[in-house]
């Protein structure tokens, strides 16, 4: 497994991804239209000094995700955490918990 900082080749994979676990899993019912910030991931999350990072497999696939929004004056906020069921429990999240922790505390968030 490694985790990645978000680029846009994975995009498709990274709305599949949330809206399966959201709305096929959890039964939220959300669309892409009302999540407008997976449409723009970089600039949702990237550019106010946030990050978004993804969990791949040892094939490349996509396991996991998760994000560092930033609300201004210091003030960040941790976003679409998600880990495909088949890999819950192997570590992926704390792996990109720690990758998150790491992000803001270089960065005094």
């Amino acid at each position: 497994m490694k985790i990645l900082q978000y680029d846009d080749s994975f995009k498709d994979e990274v709305i599949s991804l949330i809206l399966d676990i959201q709305n096929n899993e959890a039964g939220i019912n959300l669309s892409l239209a009302e999540q407008p910030d997976l449409s723009d991931i970089t600039g949702a999350y990237m550019a106010g000094g946030g990050n978004f990072w993804v969990a791949v497999d040892a094939g490349g696939q996509l396991i996991g995700t998760l994000a560092l929004m930033m609300l201004g004056d210091g003030w960040a906020v941790l976003k679409k955490f998600f880990v495909r069921s088949d890999y819950r429990s192997h570590g992926v999240g704390l792996a990109l918990y720690e990758v998150l922790l790491d992000h803001a505390s270089r960065h005094r968030v």
